[in-house]
């Protein structure tokens, strides 16, 4: 079993998919088929200049297979062991290191 297909995909689990401009975070909300959801675009509200912003397409339905989902979540891990071996290198790093 390959490291994307070890997600379990239930209502609940939260993936990245592009929406127009935007790399938006979507929510499983229920099975659609064999090998569909739908999911919908969660609210990341921003706070600018003391006003409070919603996400352009919160609410936004739509499906997803189940490989566009594992997709996502492995991904996901790319990024974040990326950033952890950045951040282990960085907190070993001394004066003049490049």
């Amino acid at each position: 079993m390959g490291a994307s297909q070890s997600v379990e995909i239930k209502p609940g689990v939260t993936f990245r998919a592009v929406m127009a401009d935007c790399n938006a975070l979507w929510k499983v909300t229920k099975r659609a088929g064999k090998g569909v959801w739908w999911a919908e675009c969660v609210n990341e509200p921003i706070t600018f200049d003391g006003r409070t912003i919603d996400s352009d397409y919160a609410g936004t339905e739509r499906v997803f297979t189940d490989d566009e989902i594992r997709r996502s979540a492995a991904w996901e891990r790319v990024f974040a062991d990326t950033q952890t071996e950045q951040e282990k290198r960085w907190a070993g790093a001394k004066d003049g290191d490049a």
